[in-house]
């Protein structure tokens, strides 16, 4: 699966997380830095293409981080508000989905 590039990426996925009712990553400066530090679409806002945040694993930083505001960016790892860091290389976000076009599946799905 191909790296969503950073920067065009990450404007659009501030617009589509405030459509799919995940909490606001606007504040200033910080959206603008995610994309300065390379952090891609996935790293921030992955869930898992078939049961998405059920499993955390395969879940973004910031979808893991509940709505916690950020608080500080690096190349290496997000910073939020209450002192937990989410660290790049330990995210698995390798066949995982953006949050925006995760679909829950239906009855027919299931059986």
């Amino acid at each position: 699966m191909p790296r969503v590039t950073p920067a065009p990426a990450i404007a659009q996925a501030i617009g589509r997380a405030s459509m799919a009712r995940l909490p606001p990553f606007s504040p200033c400066p910080f959206a603008p830095q995610t994309a300065d530090a390379s952090w891609t679409t996935l790293e921030l806002f992955a869930v898992h293409p078939e049961v998405g945040v059920a499993s955390v694993a395969a879940c973004g930083a910031l979808i893991t981080a509940r709505g916690m505001p950020v608080t500080q960016v690096t190349r290496d790892f997000l910073r939020f508000a209450n002192g937990l860091v989410a660290r790049k290389a330990l995210l698995n976000v390798t066949g995982s989905v953006a949050v925006w076009d995760w679909k829950a599946p239906t009855q027919k799905d299931g059986q």
